[in-house]
C-alpha cells in the first residue's frame, strides 16, 4: 500500500493491523499525527515502545492494550514503535503474527506497527525481506519510499505557492537537487527561504536567495543534527546519523559540517556577549545576515563555556575518526551524548 492508497483507506476507515516501514519519515509521521489528532483522537490513542524490551514483552502488552474495551470511543488506535526487528528469529515472528491476528478479531481497535530503516529490514517492492513477507500476511504494509524529485518539486512549488511566493520549477528543481529528497530537510528549507523573502518584503524566490539561504542535504543534516541536540533530543540525532550511514555519507564529511555549525555558533554567540547586533556580525563573520539570526535563536540556548566544550568534543572526535582504526559511526554515537551533556556546562 502506498502512502495514497493509505489516504483513501483513512476517509473509508481503517481496520485491522498495518505496518509502517520505509525511508520517508516526514510522510509517515504526517499520517501518524493526522491518525492520532484528527481521525481517532488522542483519547482513543495508545503508544506501547519496544525500546530495550523483547519482541514477546511488546506483544504481550499491546495485545492487552489493543483488546481492552474502550469507554470513550467506538475505535482506538495502538501504535507500536521503537521495536528492535532487525533479525527477528522464529519466536518474535510468531508473537507478531498472533497479534496481528488477534487485532483482526475485532472491529474496535486498529493496531500500527511503525518501524524505521535501521530497526527493520523490508527488503525491497521486487524482493521483500523474510519477515516483512511473513508480517505482511497478517498486517498490512504501508511503504513510505522516497518520492521523486519531480513529484518533490511540484510539492515544493504548491507550498510555496500557499505562502503566495513565486517559485518556478526550474528553481524548485535546483532547490530539491541542492537539498535533497528528504522531505523534512525539503520542508524546513521552503520555511526558511520563504521567512527570508517576506523578512526583505518580495515574493518572488531567485536562484541568488536559494545560493545565499538555503544549504546542501549535508549542512542540513549536520544544522538538524545540531539542533536535536540543543533540543535535548538525543532520539532525533541518533535518526539523522542512522539515515546518513544508509545512505552510505562519509562520517568525515558529516562531522566537518558539525564541527562548522558548533564552531559558527560559538563565533557568533561570542560576538553577540560582546556586544555586536546581527548585521555587524554578519558584516564580520561572511555568515548572511539571515543565518546568522537562525544562530543566534540557538546560540542564545547556551552558555559559552557549553559551546566551547562542544567545539572541543567535536575536535577530538575528529581526530579519532582520522587516525582511530575503529567504527566511525561509532565515534559519532559517542559524540552525541558527549555533546547533549555539554549542554549543561555553565
Amino acid at each position: 500500500m502506498t502512502p495514497a492508497e493509505l489516504a483513501k483507506e483513512i476517509k473509508t476507515g481503517l481496520c485491522g493491523s498495518y505496518i509502517f516501514a520505509g525511508e520517508e519519515s516526514y510522510l509517515k509521521n504526517f499520517y501518524l499525527g493526522q491518525l492520532k489528532n484528527e481521525v481517532f483522537g488522542t483519547d482513543a490513542y495508545s503508544e506501547v515502545s519496544g525500546e530495550m524490551r523483547s519482541v514477546e514483552e511488546v506483544v504481550s502488552e499491546a495485545l492487552d492494550v489493543a483488546t481492552s474495551p474502550s469507554f470513550v470511543s467506538d475505535k482506538k488506535l495502538t501504535v507500536i514503535y521503537d521495536l528492535d526487528l532487525k533479525s527477528p528469529n522464529e519466536s518474535s515472528l510468531s508473537a507478531l503474527e498472533f497479534l496481528f491476528d488477534q487485532v483482526g478479531k475485532t472491529r474496535e481497535t486498529v493496531l500500527i506497527l511503525d518501524t524505521r530503516p535501521e530497526n527493520f529490514d523490508r527488503g525491497t517492492d521486487k524482493k521483500p525481506s523474510k519477515a516483512m513477507t511473513r508480517l505482511s500476511k497478517a498486517a498490512t504494509p504501508v511503504i513510505f519510499a522516497k518520492e521523486t524529485a519531480a513529484r518533490l518539486s511540484a510539492w515544493a512549488m504548491r507550498h510555496f505557492a500557499n505562502d503566495r511566493i513565486n517559485a518556478s520549477q526550474s528553481l524548485c528543481d535546483a532547490l530539491v537537487a541542492r537539498v535533497g529528497r528528504d522531505m523534512l530537510a525539503l520542508r524546513g528549507e521552503i520555511d526558511k527561504l520563504t521567512a527570508f523573502l517576506l523578512s526583505e518584503g518580495r515574493n518572488t524566490l531567485t536562484k541568488e536567495d536559494i545560493d545565499k539561504i538555503s544549504v546542501t542535504n549535508t549542512e542540513i543534516q549536520a544544522f538538524d543534527f545540531s539542533n536535536a541536540i540543543l533540543d535535548g533530543n538525543t532520539e532525533r540525532a541518533m535518526l539523522i546519523l542512522s539515515d546518513s550511514k544508509l545512505r552510505k555519507e562519509a562520517p568525515e564529511l558529516i562531522l566537518g559540517s558539525v564541527i562548522k555549525v558548533y564552531s559558527e555558533l560559538y563565533t557568533v554567540k561570542a560576538l553577540s556577549d560582546a556586544g555586536m547586533v546581527k548585521s555587524a556580525i554578519a558584516k564580520e563573520t561572511g555568515i548572511h545576515e539571515f543565518k546568522v539570526g537562525l544562530y543566534l535563536a540557538r546560540a542564545g540556548r547556551l552558555s559559552r563555556a557549553a559551546l566551547e566544550k562542544a567545539v572541543s568534543l567535536c575536535h577530538e572526535a575528529d581526530i579519532k575518526i582520522k587516525t582511530a582504526q575503529t567504527d566511525k559511526y561509532a565515534v559519532l554515537d559517542e559524540l552525541v551524548v558527549s555533546l547533549y551533556f555539554a549542554g549543561f556546562v555553565k
